[in-house]
């Protein structure tokens, strides 16, 4: 019975050291199990945000790329791009006033997606950028001659007698050994039109003679030298024998499509073979006090044209193969973004006080544009001649007296029959975010 007892007592502490053991592997199999499937899942996770990191920066490169094609073409509207990790999606969208582009960052079934509004400028031909342009020099005196806007002459300028430029001025110094002269109380200040800029500033690669009460606001740079004589007064710093190759980069003049606007006008009836024949028509419209002609497009082809007599009134604009002189009030609004005047000689607004000239008030609403010179003079203090817009001329333009030339950027920047190609500039971000 004894010897029985302990045969059970031995079986039984067996089983247990059975079970105990069973026990144990138990636990440590599911306690590898649960370190697997955690390293399992760190896994998982770790490789989850890899791809989700490398999906957002796919995103972000997608924002970089299209912001880059669009400077190139600002017609471009996006794209797909596979790389050696995933793809980036573009999609770029122009609301007129400014652009939206939205890129998706694809890696496998990881999408992330970032967006960005923007704004770009515009960058068109240079001379777009001034009021007044010459070829060689620019003339201003005489009472009331202003110009609001920048003033640029491949060669020298001349300002006298109380002529004032609201903006800058460049001489190019380009074709001469003479000197740029500020004098008799002419100016240049800053335009208080233009809040985000700083202008009244003077750069001359010829030497910068101030005197007379001539006036600099802001600064004055030259190549070759600056002097100051007889209350000559400049506000700012005098920068003398300065390197301005950059600065003063000669502007070429620009050729102007004279026989598309033939054509045109040959199209619409408004086309004259010679200048006779244009002075007979106006003629033919003078009522007692002006002649309106119909809108459109006016072409002269040969002849120089001399138009005394009564205002002329037209919505179009007026072209000529010659010279154009106007005795006579004029008011021209241009259409169409076509320079108001456009002429392959000179072109000139005068009033000599003559009384068969009778000349009268004068406002053209666009660019005016000759090959060669342009004068504008009143020496009726009581008139005017204002141009909105600009005034290019590829040899002189001389501003004479009770002339105000306004630069409208929304008017030259969009000015066509030059061949201009507006290219897109700095890129202005709005904002910047992932919305996915």
């Amino acid at each position: 019975m004894w010897l029985k007892d302990k045969i059970n007592l031995k079986l039984e502490q067996g089983q247990v050291a059975i079970i105990a053991v069973l026990s144990v592997s138990l636990i440590m199999i599911t306690v590898v199990f649960a370190i697997s499937k955690m390293s399992f899942d760190n896994y998982q996770m770790s490789d989850l945000g890899l791809k989700s990191t490398q999906a957002y920066f796919l995103a972000e490169s997608g924002v970089e790329e299209g912001l880059a094609k669009l400077k190139e073409d600002l017609v471009y509207t996006g794209g797909t791009y596979n790389t050696p990790i995933g793809k980036y999606v573009i999609e770029i969208t122009d609301f007129g006033t400014y652009y939206s582009i939205r890129s998706e960052g694809y890696v496998d079934d990881v999408v992330r997606v970032v967006t960005a509004n923007f704004y770009i400028t515009t960058l068109s031909e240079k001379i777009t950028d001034y009021a007044g342009f010459a070829g060689d020099d620019v003339w201003m005196f005489w009472s009331n001659a202003v110009v609001n806007g920048d003033v640029w002459a491949n060669d020298d300028v001349d300002f006298s007698s109380n002529a004032t430029v609201f903006g800058d001025v460049i001489s190019a110094g380009r074709g001469s050994y003479f000197t740029s002269w500020l004098s008799s109380e002419a100016s240049i200040r800053d335009n208080p039109a233009t809040l985000d800029r700083v202008e009244g500033n003077f750069w001359s690669v010829n030497q910068i003679k101030v005197v007379w009460n001539g006036y600099i606001e802001n600064n004055a740079y030259s190549e070759s030298g600056i002097i100051k004589l007889f209350g000559g007064t400049i506000d700012g710093v005098e920068y003398p024998y300065q390197d301005l190759s950059a600065e003063t980069e000669r502007i070429e003049v620009p050729r102007f499509d004279f026989n598309t606007y033939k054509d045109q006008s040959v199209s619409e009836g408004t086309y004259y073979h010679n200048a006779v024949q244009f002075v007979n028509y106006l003629d033919s419209l003078d009522d007692g006090s002006t002649r309106t002609l119909p809108d459109g497009v006016y072409f002269i082809e040969h002849g120089n044209t001399f138009l005394p007599g009564n205002p002329i009134v037209l919505n179009g604009s007026i072209k000529s193969n010659g010279i154009i002189r106007f005795y006579c009030g004029l008011q021209i609004n241009a259409q169409d973004n076509i320079p108001a005047l456009a002429t392959a000689k000179d072109l000139e607004i005068l009033d000599y006080g003559h009384p068969k000239y009778g000349g009268d008030f004068v406002t053209i609403n666009g660019v005016i544009y000759s090959e060669r010179d342009i004068v504008l003079r009143h020496n009726n203090s009581g008139k005017l001649i204002e141009i909105n817009g600009a005034a290019w001329a590829g040899d002189d333009l001389r501003i004479e007296n009770a002339t105000t030339v306004n630069y409208l950027p929304e008017v030259t920047k969009n000015v066509v029959g030059f061949g201009f190609v507006t290219q897109p500039g700095r890129i202005i971000i709005d904002n910047w975010r992932e919305t996915l």
